[in-house]
């Protein structure tokens, strides 16, 4: 849920920050595009690997990103 929210937030920041809907376009395209083009590959993974170890390593690696973030 944080991270749809923040989705929100960071597009609404970027069209009331510049006022351009052509930033804000921009933003929406480079967030969707890695989705779209690694989400293949993720089914692929998800469809090999147990998921458990799935799910429990991207909670991990998500808060390896975050914490980096914060220093």
């Amino acid at each position: 849920m944080g991270s749809g929210i923040h989705s929100i937030a960071m597009v609404w920041f970027v069209l009331e920050l510049t006022g351009s809907a052509t930033a804000t376009g921009t933003l929406l395209l480079l967030s969707t595009l890695p989705a779209v083009l690694i989400g293949p590959l993720g089914g692929l993974l998800a469809d090999q690997v147990n998921r458990k170890l799935l799910i429990v390593g991207n909670d991990f690696f998500r808060g390896i990103i975050v914490l980096g973030l914060g220093c």
